[in-house]
């Protein structure tokens, strides 16, 4: 049965609203669905839940099954990792393949478990992946891609390791040579401006730095000097509310 992902709205409102939480960030034990795990480890993120590391494999716990612990340890420990999934990030990890003339191409490392586990399955295609991997709190991708904005282009040269959360644009058809042509996907370091610290207005001409964290219906959830607060989405300017309707 498909573990069922909690909206944002939910899981953003006890790590974005300054509620009391534990700092106690040991436990020796989880419970998922009634069964208890020993020493079990939180690693990392992905929409249907957290991550945890324990004697017999990975085990994630629903996000509707956590608890103030989790939210404390998150808040604490996988800052980052949120982030990524809160924006819809991707991963790659790597080395640089070709500092080609519209940005760098980026072969990520191939998983030898995860690719004997999907062999007889459907190939996998350029950055694609059979089966959706978390990394980080990102979703990782395969094979090429192209990143144009990598930071420190100069200092950037073929075979460094690349390890970074990017965010897709689009496409790009990469001429492999031998007339070989193959669409990988097209990436950028920036995040994407709806999941940007960035100057909202609404229709009175009040302007508000904020980043929005999370949609639901008719509201927004803002962001803005360590405090959280709702806002009707119907009340900022029609650029802001189209800008908004982007939130993934």
């Amino acid at each position: 049965m498909k573990t069922p992902r909690i909206s944002r709205w939910t899981l953003a409102l006890p790590l974005f609203a300054g509620l009391a939480l534990p700092t106690t960030h040991r436990a020796d034990s989880i419970k998922i669905t009634g069964r208890s795990y020993d020493d079990a480890e939180m690693i990392d993120l992905a929409p249907e839940g957290i991550v945890y590391k324990t004697g017999g494999g990975n085990v994630v716990m629903p996000w509707d099954e956590a608890g103030p612990f989790q939210f404390a340890k998150i808040k604490t420990d996988f800052a980052e990792a949120f982030e990524n999934l809160r924006t819809g990030a991707y991963w790659i990890e790597g080395t640089i393949f070709e500092r080609h003339k519209d940005g760098f191409i980026i072969q990520n490392t191939i998983d030898t478990a995860v690719a004997e586990a999907d062999s007889g399955s459907e190939g996998e295609k350029g950055g694609e992946e059979t089966k959706a991997e978390y990394k980080n709190g990102a979703r990782k991708l395969r094979g090429l891609v192209i990143v144009p904005d990598l930071p420190d282009p100069v200092l950037r040269k073929v075979d460094d390791a690349i390890a970074i959360p990017v965010y897709r644009t689009g496409s790009y058809t990469y001429d492999a040579g031998f007339n070989l042509a193959k669409e990988i996907p097209r990436c950028s370091v920036k995040k994407p401006e709806w999941a940007q610290e960035r100057e909202w207005t609404n229709l009175e001409g009040n302007k508000l730095v904020a980043k929005v964290i999370a949609v639901k219906e008719d509201k927004c959830l803002f962001s803005s000097n360590g405090k959280t607060f709702p806002y009707v989405i119907a009340q900022l300017s029609e650029p802001d509310r189209e800008l908004i309707a982007k939130f993934e």
